[in-house]
Parts: structure tokens; C-alpha cells; sequence
């Protein structure tokens, strides 16, 4: 039972059960997600859409993958998509099949959960108070071993801290000099976008970048992620693709939902506003 407090993911109905509480009154903190309404054009694709229901939904998303390729800049066979990047996650260990890796903490437990399902031997750096839980880029390298993995999610979910994108370049510089590959957690980049390193993947082949479209868009019920990555590394994570990770309805509300503009400007500014407000309460 004590692993319902550390797991994420909103799971009120399990809570109010086990606290016999209503569902409305409890609050969860254990998901970062968008508070904003959805823009009215995600209800009006669905509907849209309804009468596809009936079909198998592209196995490749390709109506997706291209809206992402021009989104990112980037290749098409640069580019996975997932049933969330959760999945990702899984996928991408499984396929690595590392015997070391370096996991911050406090950070994402997911990444934890894929290793230990892989019988990954996990080293831990502790992010600390004194440092206001910055990341230290030059003691990540110190614990980070040989033809290992390292994860690092930026900005770092739950401290919301950024490594700059000069420290992640000089990072994964020395990472690959000890030929280890760091997977990079992008999925809250929509407020820090000039620290992303989606634009260096293709020269890089110790780098695979995760994003998300649950979380800045608010659409964690409907599970769609995506990776950006060399090709090579792409063919082999799509041998362990199930035929259908991605439903109808997140392929073609994901391909509209990255061009809307109005939205994402709307969200930063209310998100980067609340933060304050959350900090000091």
C-alpha cells in the first residue's frame, strides 16, 4: 500500500477509496499538468474524428510524424512517436539494455522503473538544498560510468531547475568521450525552448531526446509522446513498437495541437505567473 504515495500519475479514484474522501476534494500534486482549458479546437477534432473510431488507427502516425518533423526541424526517421513518453521510456531501455546508469533524484521514477525492469544497476546523484537543486553538471560527470546511460530531465520534473544548453553541450561531449548515452527528458521544454537540444540530435548519436504532449498540453488522458533521435537508434526502438501505440484521436489532435500558438503563448504566461504564487505559498 505505501507505494500508492510515491507513484504519479492522479489515480484519485484509488485515493478516495483508500481514504473513503470525494473525489472533488482532493488535490493532486503528483502530475505537472497544464491547468489551462484545452483550446476548443481539441473537442472540435474529436468529434471530427468520432466516426474513425471504427478503424485501426495508423501504425506509423504519419499525419503526426510529419507535422512533427516540421515542428522540430527535424528528419522524419529522426522521430518515434509513443503511447506517452512513459512508453518511450520502457522502450528505449529495453532496447539499450544497459548494465549501468546515473539517475538524479529527486526526479521522473519512471526512469528508476524501466532499469530496474531491465536489471539495470542504478548509480544516484543527489540533487541538495544547499545547492538549490541545481543540477552540477562537472559531479554528474564524475558518477557517470563507462558505456552507461544517463537520464536527465530538463527542466527537472518535480524542481522545475534547467541545465543551459552550453552545460548540456559540454555534457554530452564528455559523455560521449566514455561512450554513454544521455537520454534527455524534454517533456516540459515548451517554457524554456532555448535549451533544447533537438536541433544537435542528428549529429549525435549518444543523445535521444523525450518529449511529451501530456503534460504543457494538457492531455495526459490521451498518451501521446514522442523521441528524437539518430536513425539508427530510431529503426531499432520501432522493432520493439507494439502494431498500434497511438490512438486516432492523439494523432490528429497532437498534429494540430503544436501549431497553435495562441495556446502556448497563453500557457507560459499563466505557468511562469503561478509558479511565483506556488513558491511563495
Amino acid at each position: 500500500m505505501a507505494q500508492n504515495f510515491f507513484s504519479h500519475g492522479g489515480n484519485i479514484k484509488e485515493m478516495a477509496e483508500l481514504f473513503k474522501l470525494k473525489e472533488n476534494s482532493i488535490i493532486d500534486f503528483s502530475a505537472n499538468i497544464n491547468p489551462l482549458d484545452l483550446p476548443f479546437c481539441v473537442k472540435k477534432i474529436i468529434m471530427k474524428n468520432i466516426k474513425n473510431i471504427s478503424c485501426y488507427p495508423d501504425p506509423q502516425s504519419r499525419e503526426l510524424k510529419a507535422a512533427l518533423s516540421k515542428y522540430l526541424n527535424v528528419e522524419g526517421n529522426n522521430i518515434i512517436i509513443g503511447n506517452g513518453s512513459a512508453e518511450l521510456i520502457y522502450r528505449v531501455i529495453h532496447t539499450l539494455k544497459p548494465k549501468t546508469a546515473l539517475v538524479l533524484s529527486p526526479s521522473f521514477n519512471e526512469y528508476e522503473k524501466a532499469l530496474l525492469s531491465m536489471g539495470t544497476k542504478i548509480e544516484y546523484l543527489l540533487l541538495k538544498e544547499k545547492d538549490d537543486f541545481n543540477v552540477q553538471v562537472k559531479e554528474l560527470l564524475e558518477r557517470a560510468n563507462k558505456n552507461s546511460v544517463v537520464f536527465l530531465c530538463n527542466p527537472n520534473n518535480p524542481t522545475g531547475k534547467v541545465v543551459c544548453r552550453k552545460d548540456l553541450i559540454f555534457l554530452l561531449k564528455k559523455l560521449r568521450n566514455k561512450k554513454s548515452i544521455l537520454i534527455l527528458d524534454e517533456a516540459f521544454i515548451e517554457l524554456t525552448q532555448e535549451n533544447s537540444l533537438v536541433d544537435i540530435v542528428p549529429g549525435n548519436n549518444n543523445l535521444f531526446i523525450l518529449r511529451s504532449l501530456t503534460k504543457f498540453f494538457g492531455l495526459p488522458g490521451l498518451r501521446l509522446g514522442y523521441g528524437v533521435g539518430q536513425g539508427k537508434l530510431i529503426s531499432e526502438l520501432e522493432k520493439f513498437r507494439q502494431p498500434w501505440p497511438v490512438n486516432i484521436f492523439a494523432q490528429v489532435v497532437g498534429a494540430r495541437l503544436i501549431q497553435d500558438k495562441e495556446f502556448k503563448k497563453k500557457s507560459r504566461e499563466l505557468l511562469l505567473k503561478e509558479k511565483d504564487f506556488l513558491y511563495r505559498q
